[in-house]
């Protein structure tokens, strides 16, 4: 009698042990298009069977808040084997499915439910009311619930400037979403409004000087530019030294502004000119001096020109005619002189003929 009962209490237990093992089979989830949604979108759910669950009948709800989602519409998993309840939406908030045999036993997606978001921060779960195996055994507690919570993706926020930038400080704008949610950035600064500059280095005849711009919003300096040089401003060439026809002569013109000297060399002149005939800037080359008052480390030494054919003062041109064209030229003192030379030449010329006939006879 007792080995009858530990062999009774032995199946009892083993019979216990594996429905739990069995049950455990069993297992059903809910899947969403996506989880974060927006207000007044479409939102596709899914309920799904594990491949291995042998369930003979089940019957399940789909529960969620009306206030947070609308029920468009909704299909179950097609077969021939059988009619399938279609969701009973009698109940707004509990959408009541029956499926049983082959829909169940084989897995996979078995209810697919399309609801209109009305609330992007609500939830979506399924409650098991009854679920036996194939043996008859109630397992509906082994595969209790299941559910997705959505939330909000804020992509509808309208923002706006509660705070203009400036080309000081940044600015900032604000959002709320349809939801209730809020948010803040900031903003990059403008670019600085530069209206007034400020000489900070003049610039001179020779060398550049750099200014600097001031915005006119807040005061601050920056973009600086250079000034270039404004070169020498001369004034007129003056003659300081006379030329002569054996000596150069030296002209000279100064700058305005920094009293820089610039000379040059005149040539000297031709046989018959004068000092007046210069009236055009000599060809020769010129430098230049640089005065105490100008900085000697900025001394500017100007590129040796030559001036035009025109500003020349050249030689006179040998003219033509030969030696009685020359002595048209000379004074009446030179002309006499040169006829006294030239008869004493004569005279000695015949002397010495008439002494070389002398002793040509004699012989």
């Amino acid at each position: 009698m007792k080995k009858l009962l530990s062999c009774l209490l032995a199946a009892a237990f083993l019979c216990l042990s594996v429905i739990p093992c069995f049950a455990s089979k069993h297992s059903v989830a809910l899947t969403a298009g996506s989880i974060q949604v927006n207000e007044g979108d479409t939102v596709t759910v899914s309920v799904n069977l594990s491949g291995e669950a042998e369930i003979n009948i089940m019957s399940f709800a789909v529960v969620y808040s009306t206030s947070d989602f609308e029920y468009v519409s909704g299909s179950m998993k097609p077969s021939t084997a059988f009619d399938m309840t279609i969701p009973d939406t009698s109940t707004a908030g509990n959408l009541t499915c029956y499926v049983e045999a082959d829909t169940v036993s084989s897995g996979g997606t078995i209810v697919t439910m399309q609801f209109k978001v009305l609330n992007p921060n609500g939830r979506i779960s399924v409650k098991i009311n009854k679920a036996l195996d194939i043996d008859g055994n109630d397992i509906s507690s082994s595969i209790g619930k299941t559910g997705i919570t959505f939330s909000c993706a804020h992509d509808n926020m309208v923002w706006k400037t509660t705070k203009a930038a400036t080309c000081s400080e940044p600015g900032i704008e604000t959002a709320t979403c349809s939801c209730g949610y809020t948010d803040s950035r900031t903003t990059d600064r403008i670019a600085h409004t530069y209206t007034t500059s400020t000489v900070k280095t003049k610039a001179t005849c020779t060398t550049s000087g750099i200014e600097v711009g001031t915005c006119s919003v807040c005061g601050e300096e920056g973009a600086e530019s250079v000034i270039p040089a404004t070169g020498h401003n001369y004034g007129d060439w003056v003659v300081t030294t006379q030329p002569t026809e054996t000596t150069a002569g030296v002209q000279e013109r100064n700058c305005l502004t920094c009293g820089v000297k610039e000379s040059k060399t005149i040539q000297p002149l031709s046989s018959g000119d004068t000092t007046e005939d210069i009236t055009e800037e000599p060809t020769e080359d010129f430098t230049e001096d640089v005065t105490d008052e100008e900085d000697t480390t900025s001394r500017y030494t100007p590129v040796v020109t030559t001036t035009s054919p025109s500003e020349q003062v050249t030689e006179e041109e040998e003219p033509t005619g030969g030696i009685f064209s020359k002595l048209g030229d000379l004074s009446e003192s030179d002309r006499a002189a040169m006829l006294v030379i030239a008869l004493v030449i004569i005279v000695l010329v015949i002397l010495v003929i008439y002494i070389l006939l002398l002793k040509q006879r004699k012989k």
